[in-house]
């Protein structure tokens, strides 16, 4: 070999060894970065004639497993799907409370069952009496806010839908502009594995939010279509879009009360799934709206349950005016049969005038409250809400009804049932459900007892005898007793109390957050063995950066002085000849 040559070798070597040390330094430099694969060079001899002269920096390249990328890809959608699916049942459990906390909407139908058993023992108390209605409220008031909370829970989710599809777009608008860069520089031959790096870190963000199928093409474009085959980046970003409905209702469901997820205009919504959006249209749709039909089973039984029983009886002592709680027409039909009894009582319960009405003479809702309102000492009228109101025109004595036998409407209930006199409860599900406003206003207005149904009570008799509870004794029996649910969300058709109803919806939704909790740690888990088996494969390992980094000086210094030796060599050729 020639000097020349020596010396070109030296000087390859040199220019090789900073550009490798560069790399080295590159990778130490970014080995905490996300998504950063360990980058490493390729070198090529230069051969001039038959001999070899120098060498080269042919590449720069790095490995990627991409059965693990794709595993862990697979895996990031899950554990988003997993952990959003737990943190909005944590939340919800946590608003519902433990068996054990005392806090209960259970726990809050044993404290009124409580002040029923008190009140039946002492019927003519009227704290007690106020206790009772003040537990009734709390139990409303409870069955109202969680069923707020199911609501906005729901409402979060249809946000967070909105938010998730925004990021969604910039993940997507990223891949595009990085395919672009990729397939330019694959066509002039530059590197690209950085860029690279950055598409695969912007796939990930993409899996976070959707569960997605893609694959590469053979001039490096990464294609993305959603597991129903929509594309969402081929030649270019496909753009969805999703404006959440703001406040959501117990009525609201998809897809009447909110809109569609559109991909390029098209509705996708039910073609979307896994990831986070996939969890939160399952949270919004199916999952939270069944715990709320479990919550409205429990208002409904609630209030049909009590109201047939207090619905039979009368304040004592008796109301100077009742109004009901059913909207009902002056013209509708009223189907009635059996008698019912009207009576006009002083405080003692002594009565003054009771009228017995046989209901099959009427025939709609007008003809019975005109009968009614024909009695003397009565006044009887549908309200501008179509509620009727039946009042004393004598203010020292109450109106108090008995429903005997009496039967109206398609249902066939009782006359009071009809037009919810004497109810306790308002509504028919837990957004609904209040305690009778007159009620919660004054509770010497709760129906203890019940007017006598002797058939020769006349005026002078004792009608409601002092003392009477028998309204409240059966309200006691009522809590204590099983009571039949329909099927409502994830619980089936049961016969329990209520108090054990309520707290099987405790249960079931502890019971699903749990399993939430579990899966997404499985998932967590999962994800997280993928993402350190990919980092052990393609990520830095400082030890052998370091190490190398080391060679590559002592490489640098070798060719160095060879380079420096050659050169002393030839001023000492060119001082022989000169």
């Amino acid at each position: 070999m020639d000097l020349r040559a020596a010396q070109y070798a030296a000087l390859t070597g040199l220019t090789v060894a900073e550009a490798q040390s560069s790399v080295a330094t590159t990778n130490v430099a970014n080995a905490g970065v996300t998504g950063y694969t360990a980058k490493t060079t390729s070198l090529t001899t230069t051969v001039t004639g038959s001999s070899a002269t120098g060498v080269s920096l042919s590449s720069i390249t790095s490995y990627v497993n991409e059965n693990l990328v794709r595993s862990l890809v697979a895996a990031t959608s899950d554990q988003t799907y997993t952990q959003t699916v737990a943190d909005y049942l944590e939340a919800l459990s946590s608003a519902l409370g433990t068996t054990d906390s005392e806090t209960t909407i259970a726990d809050r139908l044993t404290a009124l069952q409580t002040a029923i058993a008190d009140l039946a023992v002492t019927p003519e108390s009227d704290s007690l009496k106020y206790l009772v209605v003040e537990a009734a409220v709390d139990v409303a008031d409870s069955l109202n806010a969680l069923s707020a909370e199911v609501q906005q829970q729901r409402a979060d989710a249809d946000q967070q839908i909105e938010d998730t599809v925004g990021e969604l777009n910039t993940a997507l608008a990223e891949i595009d502009e990085l395919n672009e860069q990729i397939t330019m520089a694959k066509a002039l031959g530059q590197d690209t594995g950085d860029l690279e790096d950055a598409r695969r870190v912007a796939l990930q963000t993409v899996a976070e939010k959707l569960d997605v199928n893609y694959f590469t093409t053979s001039s490096g474009e990464l294609h993305v279509y959603t597991q129903s085959g929509e594309p969402l980046v081929d030649s270019q970003a496909h753009t969805l879009a999703y404006e959440a409905a703001g406040n959501v209702s117990a009525t609201m469901e998809y897809p009447s009360g909110f809109d569609e997820i559109t991909l390029d205009g098209q509705a996708v919504t039910t073609k979307l799934s896994g990831g986070e959006i996939g969890a939160l249209l399952e949270l919004r749709d199916e999952t939270l709206p069944a715990i709320q039909d479990e919550l409205d089973a429990l208002a409904a039984t609630l209030v049909e349950e009590v109201n047939a029983v207090t619905n039979q009886g009368t304040a004592v002592p008796a109301a100077g005016t009742l109004t009901g709680t059913t909207s009902r027409a002056s013209a509708d039909s009223l189907s009635g049969t059996g008698t019912m009894r009207i009576a006009l009582v002083d405080s003692d319960g002594v009565v003054d005038t009771v009228v017995d009405l046989d209901l099959s003479t009427y025939s709609t809702v007008g003809d019975l409250v005109s009968a009614i309102d024909a009695i003397d000492g009565v006044s009887a009228s549908l309200d501008a809400e179509g509620r009727l109101v039946v009042s004393s025109d004598d203010s020292s004595l109450g109106v108090a009804i008995n429903e005997m036998d009496s039967a109206a409407g398609t249902a066939g209930t009782g006359i009071s049932s009809y037009f919810g006199l004497n109810s306790l409860f308002t509504g028919t599900s837990a957004d609904t459900i209040r305690v009778r406003s007159d009620l919660a206003a004054d509770s010497t207005l709760l129906a203890t007892g019940t007017l006598s149904s002797d058939s020769t009570l006349a005026a002078g008799d004792t009608g409601i005898a002092s003392g009477d509870g028998s309204i409240a004794e059966a309200l006691e029996d009522l809590f204590g007793q099983s009571v039949d649910f329909a099927a409502a969300g994830s619980l089936g058709d049961t016969s329990a109390t209520l108090a054990d109803y309520a707290s099987s919806i405790v249960s079931d939704v502890a019971t699903k957050a749990s399993t939430a909790t579990s899966e997404a740690e499985t998932a967590d888990l999962v994800a997280e063995n993928l993402s350190t088996s990919l980092s052990n494969e393609s990520g830095v390992n400082l030890d052998e950066e370091t190490a190398r980094l080391a060679a590559l000086e002592n490489q640098y210094a070798a060719c160095s002085q060879m380079f420096e030796i050659i050169s002393e060599m030839f001023e000492t050729l060119l001082d022989a000849v000169s």
